[in-house]
């Protein structure tokens, strides 16, 4: 029974992408807007000079974006690593607290934070990004697997289309030419957590 739960848990987590909120900005932004009580308003000549508008969290994805996704899944995959032999360690040594710390630990928001920090874009932009490259990466890994059957899998690979529809030609080139790059990234990641839960 304890497996299985974590298992379920992990395989959500490996499943989607979705990233933390970034509460604390939000709410420091808010008191900084707020006027303290007895403070005079600042002339307008003397207003602090606006920050420029931060890019919209999904505007469609740039070149810069992979090295973005490729510095973050690193960072992820690198944590998964050390956990993992964590846990190695704890079976080893038929410690299940220490295992279960270890397995929780997989599926903590460190792990996410490490990767929005190594990509170095916003929790959301990074969020949004690692969720369009690994949709991609999944229609490319399909349809490569589609080509790989025996008989005639075209209405299959058709159903899919082109995973890069609808990109920018120089981010779709980009992709295509490191395709293997970010698929042993998620595929790592995701055999790590599968390896984790599979107890």
């Amino acid at each position: 029974m304890k497996y299985w739960i974590l298992a379920a848990a992990v395989l959500g987590l490996a499943a989607c992408g979705g990233q933390p909120a970034d509460t604390a900005g939000t709410e420091a932004a808010d008191a900084a807007a707020k006027p303290r009580p007895g403070a005079a308003s600042a002339p307008a000549a003397k207003a602090a000079p606006e920050a420029a508008p931060a890019a919209a969290t999904d505007a469609p994805l740039q070149v810069a974006d992979i090295d973005a996704y490729v510095r973050g899944m690193g960072s992820e995959v690198e944590m998964l690593k050390a956990e993992y032999r964590k846990i190695e360690q704890a079976r080893a040594a038929n410690d299940s607290d220490a295992e279960i710390q270890a397995l929780f630990a997989m599926t903590a928001e460190g792990i996410d934070e490490a990767g929005v920090q190594a990509s170095r874009l916003s929790p959301a932009r990074y969020g949004f990004v690692k969720d369009r490259i690994d949709e991609i990466q999944s229609k490319a890994d399909l349809l490569e697997g589609f080509r790989k059957m025996e008989g005639n899998s075209s209405a299959l690979r058709a159903q899919i289309g082109d995973p890069y529809a609808g990109l920018p030609a120089d981010v779709a080139s980009a992709l295509k030419a490191r395709n293997a790059e970010t698929a042993a990234l998620r595929a790592e990641a995701i055999g790590l957590r599968l390896k984790a839960a599979g107890g």
